[in-house]
């Protein structure tokens, strides 16, 4: 039964919900066309809270990610505005209390802003990553937890106007995090060291709608999810070498050739113009599924957990 968690074909856009260990959090945040309202659940779903994350009246959506600023891991919760937003991103501690909130571009831009978070300079705290959104340059840039821009580049053609999106994820198991970027509607995966230095390029079959995270032997694997083939989602190894393959549902399906068996489950969020499902995935099975939101509501979610 697909329940309504509050007292009130999946798109990936958060790493794997750790087995074992201590509870995680659930962290939600909806898609265009609702207001910007940061949900969390428990690990079964329970909803717990709800806060805003922007004012009221912007409904463009929320690009979500979670940190570790130096106390304790994964414990601030990072948004940002997305489409027909400005470029703001904003930080609250695990109880929703702000923290932090600064412009990542231009004030004037309204192309939103996506966000992604990670330790990508070695200094064993992580650091936020941002993409301009649509109708702004592939530029991404680097800050430390109070808005201090520490680091940024180009990561496609500095003419392009399709913005970027990024993501964070030690993808060698060598304890440095990468930086991943593709364009909105690009098929091209590119993945850069936290310096901007370039380390792989990687051509999809087809469009690219939003990658994830798996946690593997030795370090971590995108998943991306495209249109086209048979497999809603692929897993990648990090030099560019697709090793496992996903049902829309997360379910991992056979691959000739393929390694699956370090591919350990996938936490998801439903895709734009979808209802806004979260659904935690074992390697065969689906474990959880859930609304983050109102049933009927169609733009989607994103979804992090603590960790």
């Amino acid at each position: 039964e697909l329940l309504h968690r509050q007292d009130a074909s999946p798109v990936p856009t958060a790493s794997l919900l750790p087995a074992g260990g201590n509870q995680r959090i659930i962290v939600t945040a909806p898609g265009a066309g609702r207001a910007p309202d940061v949900h969390l659940f428990t690990e079964d779903g329970t909803f717990i809270r709800s806060f805003p994350a922007f004012s009221d009246p912007f409904k463009g959506g929320v690009s979500l990610a979670m940190a570790n600023f130096g106390g304790i891991a994964g414990q601030t919760i990072v948004a940002g505005e997305l489409a027909g937003g400005t470029p703001q991103v904003r930080t609250f501690d695990i109880n929703s209390r702000p923290l932090s909130s600064f412009m990542a571009y231009d004030e004037a831009f309204h192309g939103g802003v996506n966000v992604a978070a990670g330790d990508v300079n070695g200094d064993g705290k992580d650091e936020i990553v941002t993409g301009a959104g649509p109708g702004g340059g592939p530029q991404v840039r680097v800050f430390t937890s109070t808005g201090l821009p520490v680091g940024g580049f180009f990561a496609f053609d500095q003419s392009s106007r399709n913005g970027v999106n990024v993501a964070v994820a030690d993808l060698k198991g060598d304890g440095k995090n990468e930086i991943v970027t593709w364009q909105p509607g690009g098929s091209v995966v590119r993945i850069y060291g936290g310096r901007g230095d370039l380390l792989t390029s990687i051509v999809m079959p087809s469009r690219i709608s939003g990658i994830t995270f798996a946690d593997a032997d030795g370090g971590s694997d995108l998943v991306v999810q495209f249109a086209g083939t048979r497999a809603a989602m692929a897993a990648y190894a990090a030099d560019g070498k697709r090793i496992g393959e996903f049902d829309s549902e997360g379910k991992l399906l056979p691959v000739t050739g393929g390694q699956h068996a370090a591919l350990r489950g996938l936490l998801l969020g439903s895709a734009f113009k979808a209802s806004p499902v979260v659904s935690l995935s074992g390697v065969r099975d689906t474990l959880l599924r859930f609304y983050a939101y109102e049933p009927s509501f169609r733009g989607g979610v994103s979804v992090v957990v603590t960790h």
